[in-house]
């Protein structure tokens, strides 16, 4: 998928709601996903005119735990943000966690937007915002690209790049902050 092109999405809608201090929750660098991702962070923050700030990027493993102790660290901040992106699903469930833990109310303490759109994400308390990946395109494509490998093995290598949607819920606050009409380049929204 279209992972910085997601990412902005997430960003450019808290940042549209009067965000100033958006916080990343990143995967390692290693991974090529993870790169995209905080490219499309870096992107959106510029589009909106807010500053980079790198105490607002943690770069943890993509996994529960990494979003945990990443929201922890950015709970420990002097300034810390007022919103925050999270890279994958695991992270952001981490970063539910470390924010129930905490007693920080959310959106009202603290916005959050997940990349990934779980089934579970409705369960959440309070519902998340995420951005959407086509989960059914995505294994189309893909059956595809190794159908026609098998077909034509020497054939030149294709890549298919597939958008994602931002799914609007409770977590990001837009009901509190604006109505999302009014949001930039409004979005999917889902109770």
């Amino acid at each position: 998928v279209d992972n910085v092109q997601g990412t902005r999405l997430g960003v450019a809608h808290l940042a549209a709601l009067g965000h100033r201090d958006v916080a990343l929750l990143g995967g390692p660098s290693r991974h090529s996903t993870a790169r995209e991702r905080e490219r499309g962070y870096q992107e959106a923050l510029k589009a909106a005119g807010l500053p980079l700030r790198q105490d607002l990027i943690f770069r943890g493993d993509f996994r529960e735990g990494g979003g945990y102790d990443g929201m922890r660290a950015l709970l420990g901040l002097p300034r810390r943000p007022t919103a925050v992106f999270a890279a994958n699903n695991l992270m952001t469930l981490g970063a539910f966690r470390a924010l129930h833990e905490s007693g920080i109310r959310i959106p009202e303490e603290m916005a959050l937007v997940g990349f990934d759109d779980m089934p579970w994400a409705t369960s959440l308390n309070p519902p998340l915002t995420a951005v959407r990946q086509p989960s059914t395109e995505i294994g189309a494509a893909a059956a595809d690209l190794l159908l026609d490998r098998i077909a034509q093995p020497d054939r030149s290598i294709r890549h298919v790049i597939l958008e994602t949607r931002l799914v609007v819920r409770a977590s990001c606050g837009a009901s509190l902050r604006a109505p999302l009409e009014a949001v930039a380049g409004a979005h999917a929204s889902e109770k």
